[in-house]
């Protein structure tokens, strides 16, 4: 993942959210092609007096499906973070469209392996499967989580 700071005039076409994460979808004059950049990750915003066409072929819906499916196919070719975890049916919900394996199901407990692309993707992408387990594999990610949530519960 990319940490670098960058200005961009970006040409807003629409936001989405997916996962309780929202985005920006707009035409990016840096690299001169259609983009989606997390809100979270936009530090500072000046609007412009420019105008622009929004392209009549355009449908924010099927561009974001598609960026997103092929974001996790470039992640699974890329990188792989396998953690081991227990989770209750509720993760489920949280799993769809994942790479994932049932190690063993007992009343309503299932061990999954579970593929989160990298430490810093599983930390801050998938959040909610991380809240809704237990016994989390590799220590080193059951640790952060527990030093994000007592940083959490100092805040409140």
């Amino acid at each position: 993942m990319n940490h670098d700071v960058s200005c961009r005039i970006i040409r807003p076409y629409g936001i989405a959210i997916k996962e309780m994460i929202w985005y920006l979808v707009g035409y990016c004059e840096s690299s001169f092609t259609i983009r989606m950049f997390r809100c979270d990750r936009i530090t500072d915003c000046t609007l412009l007096e420019d105008t622009f066409l929004y392209p009549k072929n355009f449908d924010l819906k099927s561009y974001f499906k598609d960026s997103l499916k092929g974001f996790k196919e470039k992640c699974a070719l890329e990188e792989q973070y396998i953690a081991t975890m227990i989770v209750n049916e509720k993760a489920f919900h949280y799993l769809k469209g994942m790479e994932y394996s049932i190690l063993w199901n007992k009343k309503d407990q299932w061990k999954i392996c579970v593929n989160l692309y990298g430490f810093e993707n599983a930390l801050n992408d998938y959040w909610n499967i991380l809240m809704n387990a237990t016994s989390i594999q590799p220590v080193e990610l059951k640790k952060a989580i527990k030093k994000k949530l007592i940083e959490y519960m100092e805040t409140m």
